[in-house]
């Protein structure tokens, strides 16, 4: 277990208030949550099938509770509970209200931090990170290096998270385009040699295919004496 991940954890523990069941009408989605919510009438089947397995997470916020944790287990038990299939009561972690929205977000994000994400996701989510602690530096731990900081967030490695990083903000290997000058002067010479030619700001390249082509390639260019081949060039 990573630095971060021993921090988020020692967080979640120490904002659980305790444990309770919560009339589902009482309790509300949270607008701050960026997960997606697919594969709703399998989890749908799943918890008619076995129960609920894992509780909620919310927190109080006057008479109704808002969700941190369990979005789509939410949305499956509302349609479950429509259908007349469930209880309205469920098993809800009760934790501390958060004291900004920004701890709120990572209190979402955290929740979340065991479900399967794909590079879609993390990607998003490393941007929404990286947003917050522009906002909120002191969120990060002094010391502690950003990438390491959201993977313990993702569940990733910091490596990798660099490279959601690096994307963000377009870090891409651009190839430079060879100038209008150069790619005629390139159609030219392949043109003139029937071979391919690459020519950059200081250099130019001239393939050929074995020693009768290059000696091919080079009496075009006049470099060879009369009747002279590379063949004839003896070692010093």
């Amino acid at each position: 277990m990573s630095l971060t991940d021993l921090q988020n954890l020692k967080a979640k523990r120490n904002r659980i208030i305790g444990m309770k069941k919560i009339d589902l009408m009482d309790i509300r989605p949270n607008t701050l949550n960026s997960f997606p919510q697919d594969d709703i009438e399998e989890l749908k089947e799943n918890i008619f099938a076995e129960g609920l397995q894992k509780p909620l997470e919310v927190y109080q916020d006057g008479d109704h509770f808002v969700l941190l944790g369990g979005h789509r287990r939410y949305n499956a038990l509302v349609e479950l509970l429509m259908d007349d299939k469930i209880d309205p009561d469920v098993n809800c972690i009760i934790s501390a209200k958060p004291k900004d929205n920004a701890d709120e977000e990572l209190m979402i994000i955290s929740s979340n931090a065991q479900r399967p994400m794909n590079d879609q996701l993390r990607l998003m989510l490393t941007q929404k990170l990286l947003n917050i602690l522009e906002g909120n530096p002191t969120k990060k731990p002094a010391g502690m290096e950003t990438r390491q900081w959201i993977a313990g967030y993702l569940g990733c490695s910091a490596r990798t998270v660099q490279k959601y990083i690096n994307t963000l903000k377009g870090k891409k290997k651009e190839v430079k385009k060879p100038s209008p000058k150069l790619e005629y002067a390139e159609g030219l010479l392949r043109d003139r040699l029937s071979t391919k030619v690459k020519i950059t700001e200081k250099k130019i390249t001239v393939s050929y295919t074995g020693i009768d082509d290059l000696n091919r390639v080079l009496d075009l260019m006049g470099a060879l004496e009369k009747s002279e081949t590379i063949g004839d060039v003896k070692n010093v």
